[in-house]
């Protein structure tokens, strides 16, 4: 059975961190990173969550025995496919009302623009008078 330190250690290695890095992503020290692998403290719940989510594993990754996670594994990186797709739908989606959002920003701009040049106009005119 393997530690959580280790299993944390596999998780970073997995997306290609370094310790310092790691710990960047996760808002903490390298040091603490480091006591975390090597057994000399544990990771708060808080902290385990915001790995798992980071390296995308299931929290049940890093308290299982092996033999265990090889099943979890498996079975989740099959959901994980399906909300991968699901998640890139979402994306897309969110892409296209931001597109139509900042066309709708240019709009509102160029027509404040064409407002404030008009009372400057009016401005210039009654300064005239």
């Amino acid at each position: 059975m393997r530690n959580i330190g280790n299993r944390i250690k596999q998780a970073m290695m997995e997306i290609g961190l370094n310790q310092g890095e790691f710990a960047k992503k996760l808002n903490v020290t390298q040091p603490l990173i480091s006591s975390w692998m090597t057994g000399k403290s544990k990771p708060s719940t808080t902290s385990i969550k915001k790995i798992a989510q980071f390296t995308g594993k299931p929290l049940q990754y890093f308290f299982d025995n092996d033999e265990n996670n090889q099943v979890e594994t498996a079975k989740n990186g099959k959901e994980n496919s399906v909300e991968i797709e699901l998640l890139k739908k979402e994306i897309e989606i969110l892409k296209t009302r931001i597109d139509k959002e900042m066309q709708s920003i240019e709009s509102l701009k160029e027509s404040i623009k064409t407002k404030y040049d008009n009372l400057n106009l009016k401005i210039e005119l009654l300064k005239r008078k």
